[in-house]
């Protein structure tokens, strides 16, 4: 019986040495000076939402084309599920309504795409209860603002997020795809680390593959000036909480990492809405009430944003 306790704790000291090297190789760089950034890649900041645990990392890629697309996956009513192959051709947020509201309440959320648009609560660790709009780009993976995941006025990153696509008023009645919550978070280190308006973006796993019953939205990316493109904005306005409202116009202005529009009316919680064209291909995170020139602003989706976010699909 002695030989035998004696065999059986050696084997659990080795068990217990197995594991800890294993975990240590696996270790997650702990700080963003760790890592080694090339030219083009950038710091991811993620959080694991069960153990709270905060990690970093980088994602390259090799540039290929100036345009991109990834098509989306519609009408699930009607089966129809193509191939989200890519394509390469050359080719603290106010209200901001501008002049006379232009919104429109959506009439159907359970009508692709508006299914895919996501309205999310957000739970701070300051106790507070913050609103916004997500959507979309995978059965289990979606996209929102920055600043919903990640506050330094509320104390730092969301401790809970929420979702209930195509939501259509309050109650258990109205949630037609019922609701999921958030496993991981990610977003820029420009973000986290000094709130850089031009870098609001973020990526939300989810713990249930929502969007087979949704659809998702495509994604594009271009390196031509996208002034003029006609474009919806989709989402979740504070003032109509629970309620989807949209709004379609031109984007008047664009840079490398924002777009502009002055004539497209949004409110809080609309941060993270879906900016994009009639073929429900977006191209950007509606992110900002009106600045100095009296313009709305979202995230662009640059080359580098696109192939990120794609690399969730493959």
């Amino acid at each position: 019986m002695r030989k035998f306790l004696s065999l059986f704790l050696c084997v659990c000291f080795v068990f217990g040495m197995s594991f800890s090297v294993s975990a240590a190789t696996e270790n997650t760089p702990n700080t963003i000076n760790e890592l080694v950034v090339s030219e083009n890649s950038e710091v991811i900041v993620s959080k694991d939402m069960n153990s709270g645990t905060i990690s970093y990392s980088t994602f390259d890629y090799a540039p290929a084309s100036t345009t991109y697309t990834l098509g989306t996956r519609g009408d699930v009513s009607q089966g129809w599920f193509p191939d989200a192959s890519t394509s390469e051709t050359d080719g603290a947020f106010t209200h901001s309504v501008i002049g006379s509201d232009g919104r429109k309440k959506v009439s159907n959320t359970e009508a692709y795409p508006y299914s895919a648009i996501c309205y999310i609560e957000i739970d701070w660790p300051d106790g507070s209860t913050g609103l916004g709009t997500a959507w979309m780009i995978y059965s289990d993976i979606a996209i929102t603002a920055g600043h919903c995941v990640y506050s330094s006025e509320h104390g730092g990153w969301a401790e809970k997020i929420k979702l209930w696509p195509g939501k259509d008023g309050f109650g258990l009645w109205n949630n037609p795809y019922g609701t999921t919550e958030t496993t991981t978070l990610h977003a820029a280190s420009q973000w986290t680390e000094s709130e850089d308006g031009e870098h609001d973006w973020a990526v939300l796993e989810l713990e249930d593959d929502i969007g087979n019953k949704t659809g998702w939205f495509g994604l594009g990316w271009t390196s031509a000036d996208l002034t003029g493109t006609n474009v919806t904005i989709s989402g979740y306005p504070g003032e109509h909480r629970y309620y989807q409202y949209e709004m379609s116009d031109k984007i008047t202005r664009c840079s490398t990492n924002k777009l502009f529009y002055n004539v497209i009316d949004t409110s809080e919680g609309q941060s993270g809405s879906p900016i994009y064209t009639s073929d429900n291909i977006a191209y950007g995170i509606h992110c900002h009430g009106v600045n100095g020139n009296n313009e709305n602003s979202g995230t662009r989706i640059t080359e580098w944003r696109f192939n990120y976010f794609k690399s969730f699909k493959d």
